[in-house]
């Protein structure tokens, strides 16, 4: 079974859904800026996490 990593998961399904960061970071509320570091590794609070679970 593979275990894809929360930074891997968001890109990926950005990337099928056809979404900039700017464009998922709207829809999420949070920074462009968090979209990358989030894609990069860092480990977001929980509320940030469910606004995008929610976008």
């Amino acid at each position: 079974m593979k275990i894809m990593t929360f930074a891997k998961r968001v890109r990926q399904r950005r990337k099928k859904l056809r979404l900039s960061q700017i464009e998922l970071a709207k829809m999420a509320k949070v920074s462009p800026t968090w979209i990358t570091k989030i894609e990069g590794g860092s480990i977001p609070s929980i509320p940030i996490v469910l606004n995008i679970a929610k976008a």
